[in-house]
């Protein structure tokens, strides 16, 4: 069975299950870093709000031998799971007074993007991107997030410089920057995998931070706010590589413990390692603790 063929029938049995109590789109979505996905989406009736159900993975099983009707139940289990009863307040489209208060900021590649910056304000922040995006209350665990695009500014009839400041002042109170130790992380993952695996301790392990945010998603964007943690940590006191990991978090290190080549080296093979929309950039940074500025190496 074809790709096609898989999204017709995929959407023919949803269709018949649902029985005019919800709308089933199948269509392409571009992600991060110019990726295009197929995405299905479950529109209820009584609902304005629904997830997007990436159909890549399903296909993927199903070339690898797996059952149709196990797939289709799957993703019928992931609907229940994430759809959104009832109707969500979409006022903020219309009221800058509402939205203000909830637009933040993400890291994206800006060569990578070039064709979905086209519609985003943004500003350029070394090889990256600064993009906005509202933070919807859906009711559920996680959030759901709304790219802010140009038609949202005309109706809110406001610049660039108005979400770059209100996204920078909403992402210390909504999502602030977190930095830990790469040990802690490592010993954290490894608690929760239940793996009794012992970590170096060694006192000549160069110190590596990790530097998020409290979400841990799009974490990346924290490096903004960098030079602003001179006060809150000593680890910042000092200049630094910074190494982008993906776009939910950096990895920070004294530049005195690390050589530059072998930085750029370990940037690209973990970069390899990644979904291919996660990934942030091939490149090393240094932070200069005296200017408080960000350059790349």
């Amino acid at each position: 069975m074809s790709y096609q063929e898989f999204q017709k029938r995929i959407k023919k049995i949803l269709e018949e299950k649902f029985a005019g109590n919800a709308a089933v789109i199948i269509s392409p979505v571009l992600k991060n870093n110019g990726i295009e996905r197929i995405g299905l989406s479950i529109q209820g009736n009584e609902s304005n709000v629904c997830p997007v159900i990436y159909l890549e993975y399903y296909y993927e099983s199903y070339q690898s031998g797996r059952e149709f009707d196990d797939i289709v139940k799957e993703i019928e289990a992931v609907y229940q799971k994430n759809c959104i009863s009832g109707m969500v307040d979409m006022s903020f489209f219309k009221d800058w007074s509402v939205a203000q208060g909830k637009i933040t900021l993400k890291l994206i590649n800006y060569e990578e993007n070039k064709k979905l910056l086209e519609r985003l304000p943004h500003r350029k922040f070394l090889d990256m991107a600064i993009v906005y995006q509202y933070v919807m209350e859906t009711g559920q665990k996680e959030s759901a997030t709304v790219l802010i695009n140009y038609f949202h500014m005309k109706i809110w009839e406001v610049q660039e410089r108005d979400l770059y400041e209100c996204a920078c002042r909403n992402y210390r109170k909504l999502t602030p920057v977190m930095v830990e130790n790469i040990k802690c992380v490592i010993a954290e993952l490894l608690e929760e995998s239940m793996l009794d695996i012992p970590l170096d301790e060694g006192e000549d392990m160069a110190p590596l931070y990790v530097v998020t945010n409290r979400a841990k998603l799009n974490g990346a964007a924290s490096m903004v706010f960098i030079s602003e943690l001179r006060d809150s940590s000593d680890v910042f006191e000092q200049d630094l590589y910074i190494l982008p990991s993906s776009i939910h978090e950096v990895l920070v290190l004294p530049v005195q413990y690390a050589d530059i080549k072998e930085l750029r080296w370990m940037v690209k093979e973990v970069n390899g390692t990644l979904l291919p929309e996660e990934k942030l950039s091939d490149q090393v940074y240094r932070y200069c603790c005296k200017s408080g500025k960000i350059e790349i190496v």
